[in-house]
């Protein structure tokens, strides 16, 4: 087990904004047709404007300086392969998150309990249990409503949706890392 410190990713309200493209729109643009991606009806901004620059310049400094592991914890875990995720992370100029995703990438997917109280939590916790070195540190980037179950958790930054990961939320989350990291 790694010493790294690991970052629980939410993406919708973190990174995308949902103003101009969402998840839809990344799904759709590598929904394979006959086995290629359909890039040729993908809108020419798709990419630039997925993901909000603010939310991607904080991760990219927060990445810089804590080398982090990513896990995806977002609901968009369970539209897109590994492969797809890096996909979307690389043409989104987030790169250094598909380079640095954990081997085990995201957490568990229970469909069964999709939006039950708790469920964001209890998969982050019920991967940290199976994969995760207790000594490492970790933190969650999620966003108040998806992430409602971990208001009040030590380890969580909850950003504001239709804000993302803010300046605010990244010094938060430096803090936090630096704390645990101790």
């Amino acid at each position: 087990m790694s010493k790294r410190p690991v970052v629980f990713l939410d993406i919708d309200d973190v990174l995308c904004l949902n103003t101009a493209y969402t998840g839809y729109d990344a799904e759709a643009a590598l929904r394979p047709v006959g086995g290629q991606p359909t890039r040729r009806s993908t809108p020419p901004d798709l990419w630039d404007r997925l993901f909000a620059l603010r939310p991607r310049t904080n991760l990219r400094a927060l990445h810089e300086e804590f080398n982090p592991w990513y896990v995806v914890s977002s609901s968009w875990r369970t539209s897109f392969s590994r492969g797809g995720m890096e996909t979307v992370f690389r043409e989104t100029g987030i790169a250094f998150v598909a380079e640095h995703l954990h081997e085990i990438w995201r957490t568990a997917d229970h469909k069964f309990c999709f939006n039950v109280a708790g469920a964001r939590r209890n998969e982050i916790l019920e991967w940290i249990a199976r994969w995760h070195d207790e000594k490492s540190p970790w933190i969650a980037l999620d966003d108040f409503e998806s992430g409602e179950s971990l208001v009040g958790h030590s380890n969580a930054v909850l950003c504001e949706p239709g804000v993302g990961f803010a300046t605010d939320k990244l010094e938060q989350a430096r803090d936090l890392l630096r704390m645990s990291g101790e």
